[in-house]
């Protein structure tokens, strides 16, 4: 769910485009608790903008409507501690560093497979 039309409209066309069949509807966090079982529940972007005295609550109810087996996948924006800059041949570059932090983060990814499935999978180096 998402408060906003037009956030509908994107994941919409985002689950078109892969092939992946999900019921989306307008919604705001601060107020709606799901009532049925989910296998995924994801959150992008959300909660360190909800008052913190309703996040216990939220994620009490998403927890105990996620089917067994599910998967509740969270994402927040916090403040990152960039690293120090790293030394490269051409000379010193922080966004290397950060790059080779994202790089290895990379290699864990939750993939959509068609037909409604959400495998987890360890991706294999390609070095």
């Amino acid at each position: 769910f998402d408060i906003t039309q037009s956030g509908i409209d994107k994941a919409k066309r985002l689950a078109e485009r892969h092939g992946v069949g999900i019921d989306f509807f307008r919604a705001d966090i601060l107020d709606y608790r799901l009532e049925n079982e989910f296998d995924v529940i994801f959150c992008s972007g959300v909660l360190h903008y909800v008052p913190e005295d309703l996040r216990g609550d939220i994620l009490d109810n998403w927890k105990r409507h996620t089917a067994a087996g599910g998967v509740n996948a969270l994402n927040v924006f916090v403040e990152k501690p960039y690293p120090q800059a790293a030394r490269s041949r051409a000379g010193t570059s922080p966004e290397l560093a950060l790059g080779r932090a994202f790089r290895a983060l990379s290699r864990l990814a939750v993939r959509a497979v068609r037909g409604g499935h959400i495998r987890l999978q360890q991706q294999r180096s390609s070095a």
